[in-house]
């Protein structure tokens, strides 16, 4: 069954436990590869999604689309990070060991 960009919009979700999480409010996809990405969730549930920002939802979570939109997976209750982790880089860098040389390779011989 084909589904329009257009018939998707204003369509609610539901999570896989049966509780609306929002509506469909814009459809990101990879013009490239020809594939959808994610489905712009708005109007969120706040006792899902903290103060009820919207969020973005990955096409693989998708179950179904007709009159509306079932997930098979949602993470649960999300969260927002607080004001001095939002800035904060989100992998720690590694450091490199002394004992290996530049790029984690060592200049030791085999033993």
């Amino acid at each position: 069954m084909l589904v329009e960009f257009t018939d998707m919009l204003d369509l609610p979700v539901i999570t896989d436990r049966g509780v609306q999480l929002g509506i469909i409010s814009n459809v990101i996809f990879d013009v490239e590869r020809n594939v959808v990405y994610e489905l712009l969730v708005s109007e969120t549930n706040p006792d899902i999604v903290e103060e009820g920002h919207d969020v973005a939802v990955p096409w693989r979570w998708i179950q179904t689309v007709d009159n509306v939109v079932v997930l098979r997976y949602f993470p649960g209750r999300i969260k927002l990070k607080p004001p001095e982790d939002r800035d904060a880089p989100r992998r720690k860098l590694r450091k490199l060991k002394p004992q290996f040389g530049e790029g984690g390779i060592t200049r030791r011989p085999w033993s």
